[in-house]
């Protein structure tokens, strides 16, 4: 998926994920050549740890999720790093205008 990541990356994207969701937004499917979720699409499933690119833009989540991770109960209950980095991304998700959502 190596030229897929350049092109959202040359698109300013600051996060890549891959879901737990199945399936793509017809806006997505659409999309030539093939793009990014919008927010609304994307952001309902849990985002996977498993695979994601930061770009330098995002180091203040990066920061946010360590210091998650390194509280007190961080793994109480039983919460997961996967869980917290999706807990800070809601929580912290502005959508852009619709015109520029596919730049996400």
């Amino acid at each position: 998926p190596l030229p897929y990541l350049g092109r959202q990356l040359a698109a300013h994207a600051q996060l890549l994920f891959h879901t737990d969701g199945f399936g793509s937004s017809p806006e997505a499917i659409a999309a030539q050549p093939p793009g990014l979720e919008t927010p609304s699409f994307g952001i309902t499933p849990e985002m996977n740890t498993g695979l994601f690119l930061m770009a330098p833009a995002a180091a203040a989540l990066a920061a946010a999720w360590c210091a998650a991770l390194d509280a007190d109960g961080a793994f109480s209950n039983w919460k997961n790093d996967q869980q917290a980095l999706n807990q800070l991304l809601r929580r912290g998700l502005v959508a852009p205008p619709a015109s520029d959502a596919r730049k996400l």
